[in-house]
Order: C-alpha cells, then sequence, then structure tokens
C-alpha cells in the first residue's frame, strides 16, 4: 500500500488537484506526479501521512506543537496519532461524528466551525493530559511548495479563525473570543506569510494580525514566528488587552495541491500574552 507525501495538521475532503483556493499563483515544485488525496476520501487504497500543529493552554502559558498521524484512507484507520508529548492514539475507525477514540483518548471534530476545505480541518484532543485544540491534514510536500510568486507580493488565501483568551483569564476581564474571516498572504519567493483575522463581532478588537511569519529552513511546507498586532479599528490595542512586554508565536502548514500547482490550503495557530494578565490564542484555515 503506498503512502502519499508528507502532511500536516489539519483535516477534510479532495477533488483530486481541485482548484479550491490559494488564489492566484505558481511555480510549483518539481515533484512530476504529485498526489494528494482529501481526508474525507474513504475509498483511495492508498495511506497519508498527517502533520498538523496541536494547542495546549496551560494555566499560566501555552504551547504550540507539530503532531503526526498516518490515515489509511480505504478503512478510516488512524494509526499512531502524537502530539510531540506523552499521547498517542490509534483507532482502526472512525464512528458517524468523525470521532477516533481509544477509550483513553479522543480526537473529535472542533465544534461552530464553518468552512469546506479538501484537505485540513479544525479538532480537538481530549486526553488526561495535555488536551488542545488541533489542526491536522494531509500536508503539501515541501518539493511542491512553490518558489515563485504568478501575482505580484503572493498569493493570498480567504477562510475562517476562532480566537479565544481573556484579558484576565482568572478574574473578571473582558473576553476575546470570537470567530472571523482569516486572509493569509504568502509570499513564496520572500518565504513568508502574514495574517489577518477580521469580521468578528462582541469583542474590544477588530483584527488580529500576526506578520512576518517565515518558511522552516528545513521545511518550506511548515511556518512559524511572526508578530501579533491587536486593532480597534486604527489603534492598536495590544498592550491594553494584554499588558506590556507581548510575547507570541504562531505555526502552521500548507495542505494539498491545487490545479495551478499551489498548495490548496493554509492553517495554523497562534498564541499571545503579555505581563499582564491577558492571554489570547486561536487558529485559522484558508483556500
Amino acid at each position: 500500500m503506498m503512502t502519499l507525501p508528507k502532511a500536516t495538521a489539519l483535516i477534510l475532503t479532495l477533488s483530486a488537484l481541485a482548484a479550491c483556493g490559494g488564489g492566484v499563483g505558481g511555480g510549483g515544485g518539481t515533484n512530476p506526479t504529485p498526489d494528494y488525496v482529501n481526508f474525507s476520501n474513504g475509498s483511495s487504497a492508498v495511506n497519508s501521512e498527517l502533520e498538523g500543529r496541536i494547542l495546549i493552554v496551560g494555566a499560566t502559558d501555552a504551547e504550540i506543537r507539530a503532531m503526526t498521524g498516518v490515515l489509511r484512507h480505504s478503512t478510516r484507520a488512524l494509526t499512531n496519532l502524537t502530539d510531540g508529548g506523552t499521547n498517542s492514539l490509534s483507532d482502526p475507525g472512525r464512528d458517524e461524528s468523525g470521532t477516533w477514540m481509544d477509550g483513553t483518548i479522543t480526537f473529535e471534530p472542533l465544534e461552530n466551525q464553518s468552512g469546506n476545505f479538501d484537505f485540513a480541518a479544525f479538532y480537538r484532543l481530549i486526553a488526561p493530559t495535555d488536551s488542545g485544540v488541533v489542526i491536522i491534514g494531509v500536508a503539501t510536500d515541501a518539493i511542491d511548495v512553490p518558489t515563485a510568486n504568478t501575482t505580484a507580493g503572493g498569493v493570498t488565501y480567504n477562510g475562517t479563525a476562532f480566537v479565544d483568551g481573556s484579558t484576565d483569564p482568572g478574574g473578571a476581564g473582558q473576553s476575546l473570543s470570537a470567530t472571523g474571516n482569516s486572509t493569509v498572504l504568502v509570499d513564496f519567493e520572500g518565504n513568508s506569510a502574514n495574517l489577518t483575522i477580521d469580521s468578528v463581532s462582541g469583542v474590544p478588537y477588530t483584527a488580529i494580525m500576526i506578520d512576518g511569519m517565515v518558511f522552516d529552513a528545513g521545511d518550506r511546507s511548515a511556518f512559524s514566528g511572526g508578530t501579533l498586532t491587536i486593532m480597534d479599528g486604527a489603534t492598536n490595542v495590544t498592550t491594553v488587552l494584554l499588558g506590556n512586554g507581548v510575547t507570541s508565536t504562531a505555526a502552521g502548514d500548507f495542505f494539498g495541491i491545487n490545479g495551478i500547482g499551489n498548495p490548496d490550503e493554509v492553517g495554523g495557530l497562534f498564541e499571545g500574552s503579555g505581563d499582564g494578565t491577558g492571554e489570547i490564542f486561536g487558529g485559522f484555515i484558508a483556500d
């Protein structure tokens, strides 16, 4: 049984190199026969290697870890799903809700997330330790990540996002939780990505930006880093909401390939906190 190109954090469906987003772009890699099967395909006689990210939020900090696993499409068996820590899950087949479990660990679709993506999705890992939100799926192989843009400045992906957090998680702080739209501008020539989350409501900000995420040096199918900025209209409210000395990080991956040779989807997780009491975190998928 053959194994597909490597995958990274997130999950959903395929249309054999169908064009789902990625906007306009090109300059594909040198793999002569890229072959990606979407996550929901239940008939393909192949295995897909999965890669992804998990966000673990503790009492005083948050951590983003890499996740890996193997999906056998024909049986829906999930094997060796690991979170970079002590958790490991294998299940011969998911249930009707799309959940895998082994009696100790549960891996289930994240509720209230919109978007129809082919290769990636939001999940939740529930375990005795280190539970968290996950983005996982069939990742783009590094060899298939373009090195050129066909539009000036980069390729634009549009999708969905969730945000969680509070200006004081342990007290009576303002909630920062919302759902919204995500826009990711990827510069394949400059090896960087910028994220904007907007169209949020009921929160003391109008947009979240993470600029300057860079492709990993040894793996151009993944990116990390970036600088977090929280805006309320034209006003930067990052320190107002989180406190001074803000630190943040983000990490994500590309998923699948579309009809013009670009990664079909992009997704990741982020977290930030200050030396006050505020913390913010969330995730995004765009195509």
